[in-house]
């Protein structure tokens, strides 16, 4: 769509629709201040399923430290539905968290379990620097990653990252 400012408004017109502009609805994010550093841990969960096909559930986060460090981390987990399970009499389960992976498999005939450890975090730690709507990553596996990066409602209670609207943990 094409948008014009209307007073305070963004107002929007879109392509199936050009004669009707309408009050664009969003929030307004801020960019950080070049060079600055953070302290504390973002995060973002998402879950779902039902009683078919089972549920999931999905957490993923980073933490920055002042003097300039970043760990990300992410865990989840998954199930087979309780209908599944009760006409098959067969469960299915799954956890993953930055060490590894684990999944099992139980039915009247078997005990099936796979165990998978990952190598140490150089891809999920390093160094980082802010320069605006730019945040610059550089892992200690020697990747470098430039993203966008900006705060969302008032301070840094919520950051964008990685694609996602993460939430500051105060750890309460």
């Amino acid at each position: 769509g094409k948008w014009t400012k209307n007073g305070a408004n963004i107002m929007v017109t879109w392509p199936d629709n050009p004669n009707r502009a309408e009050k664009l609805e969003a929030d307004k994010v801020q960019p950080a201040q070049k060079g600055m550093t953070l302290n504390g841990t973002w995060s973002s969960a998402a879950s779902g399923g039902d009683m078919i096909t089972g549920s999931w559930y999905s957490f993923w986060g980073v933490t920055f430290t002042p003097d300039g460090r970043f760990k990300k981390f992410r865990r989840g987990g998954s199930s087979n539905g309780s209908l599944a399970q009760t006409m098959n009499n067969f469960y299915l389960f799954t956890s993953y968290d930055d060490e590894g992976s684990v999944v099992s498999s139980t039915s009247d005939a078997a005990v099936i379990s796979s165990v998978r450890k990952n190598r140490p975090g150089a891809d999920r730690s390093g160094t980082y620097e802010i320069d605006g709507f730019t945040l610059i990553l550089r892992f200690d596996n020697g990747t470098v990653s430039r993203l966008p990066f900006f705060f969302g409602g008032k301070g840094t209670e919520s950051i964008y990252f990685e694609g996602s609207t993460m939430t500051f943990d105060d750890g309460k």
